[in-house]
């Protein structure tokens, strides 16, 4: 999202002090998924549910209205 932000040389300069492998973007979210797996519910309200929804097509992400509306506190 902000990759043009940074000029060519930038660019370079941080993937020299930083490598990616080939399949980098996959291989992270792989690694994110791995960290996640076994524990689905603690991704409630943050951007890993988008991993587990893209990894395990079981997988269905909570939604906090329902959460509201499901509610048994009065109002």
């Amino acid at each position: 999202m902000t990759y043009g932000d940074y000029s060519d040389a930038e660019r370079e300069a941080i993937v020299q002090a930083f490598p990616r492998t080939p399949h980098f973007k996959e291989d992270i979210i792989q690694a994110f998924y791995d960290g996640i797996k076994h524990k689905p519910e603690t991704t409630f309200g943050n951007v890993k549910a988008d991993v587990i929804a893209d990894k395990n097509p079981d997988f269905h992400r909570g939604n906090f209205c329902s959460v509201i509306r499901g509610s048994h506190w009065h109002g």
